[in-house]
């Protein structure tokens, strides 16, 4: 498939909205963005799907490239990697560049058990994070899961150049009461 677009985008800022090493002043912002698109067969074992959106952005430019893969090698496992570059020109600042770098994969046990790990890597920010789910549904409606997430600094200096930013685990029972 593929899709081109044109729209029209407003926003209004009643603080001022740093962007790298520029700041966006208050008030209202109009613009217009063009988007091309593609996406390959999803029904097929390896697809993939690109696209390059350009236009304006508040007071300055904006340019955004995407793209991504996804792998299908048994019936029971999905790998998706996806790539993201962002552009900014603001008037009077250095352009702003962001890359940010992800892969998923899913894995199914069964028809009511999953499991699922994320990690996303974003230049800009130098941070990297790790997201794990494991899902079971024990009854129709009625789910388990444990959430595994974990952020990493990875600018700092010596042997802690990989700080962990933040941890966390959560578990969350779900039961539909039936009629």
């Amino acid at each position: 498939v593929l899709s081109a677009s044109v729209s029209r985008d407003y926003d209004l800022l009643t603080d001022p909205f740093r962007l790298g090493s520029g700041v966006v002043d208050p008030g209202g912002y109009r613009w217009n963005t063009a988007r091309v698109a593609y996406s390959s067969n999803p029904r097929m074992r390896v697809t993939g799907s690109g696209s390059l959106t350009t236009g304006g952005y508040y007071s300055g430019d904006k340019t955004t490239a995407s793209a991504g893969v996804s792998v299908l090698p048994t019936e029971t496992l999905l790998v998706e990697m996806s790539y993201n570059r962002n552009v900014i020109a603001l008037p009077d600042t250095p352009r702003y560049v962001t890359n940010t770098v992800s892969t998923r994969v899913s894995y199914s046990f069964s028809p009511t058990l999953f499991a699922k790990g994320y990690i996303q890597y974003n230049d800009e920010r130098k941070l990297a994070s790790l997201n794990l789910l494991l899902w079971a549904i024990y009854r129709p409606g009625s789910d388990f899961y444990i959430v595994y997430n974990q952020g990493w600094h990875t600018d700092l200096p010596g042997p802690r150049a990989n700080q962990v930013k933040d941890r966390s685990l959560a578990v969350k029972l779900t039961y539909w009461f039936s009629r």
